[in-house]
């Protein structure tokens, strides 16, 4: 996100972006901020409570969320955050081949891209310059019903997914509870020794 909000700014002077959620590494933040002077355009505002989360939701007008896969084969899980975001009524950029992907009806509820390529957020975000406001004023009624409607099954689809994760956690922990680790690490053992070297 930081190396594609410069040329977002260049059509969008006023732009702010607010950094939600832990780092694992604030310096390397300020750095990129330094270097591409975006002081001005970002809030880090750490760890938020719920209630001063959906605030920042609340003031926002896109979720942006893009992640890479690293190295090491690690990627984004599945994008709950995004789920949240289109609950308060926000469209969501995400980036494909990660968990965030999976999270987003391309073209419905947002859009998918390739996070290696800033130029493709810029366009994105930039789609609002096709916009006819004749045609949004004399739909208005309809459009804000059909808002209200949306909003409506993604808060239900994110009380399902709520309620999922909370089956999900609990068997997993019953899972654990049962878990003998030291005779499942010397099945493997006696299986990788029959194998390989039997």
């Amino acid at each position: 996100v930081l190396n594609a909000l410069p040329v977002i700014i260049e059509k969008f002077p006023e732009v702010k972006y607010n950094i939600v959620g832990r780092s694992a590494d604030l310096s390397k933040f300020k750095n990129i901020t330094e270097e591409k002077k975006l002081q001005s355009h970002i809030k880090i505002h750490g760890s938020l409570s719920n209630d001063e989360m959906y605030k920042v939701l609340n003031e926002s007008h896109i979720f942006l969320m893009l992640s890479e896969s690293q190295s090491d084969g690690d990627f984004e899980g599945f994008g709950i955050a995004v789920i949240e975001a289109n609950y308060f009524g926000l469209p969501a950029i995400g980036s494909k081949n990660s968990g965030i992907e999976d999270a987003i009806n391309n073209g419905v509820s947002g859009i998918i891209v390739d996070p290696k390529n800033p130029g493709a957020v810029d366009e994105i975000i930039n789609l609002g310059q096709f916009w006819r406001e004749e045609g949004i004023a004399a739909n208005r009624d309809q459009i804000l019903r059909m808002n209200k409607e949306i909003g409506n099954y993604f808060a239900r689809a994110y009380r399902y997914i709520r309620a999922a994760y909370s089956i999900y956690s609990d068997n997993e922990a019953i899972c654990e509870q049962a878990m003998d680790h030291g005779k499942a690490n010397a099945a493997i053992a006696k299986t990788v020794e029959e194998l390989f070297e039997g």
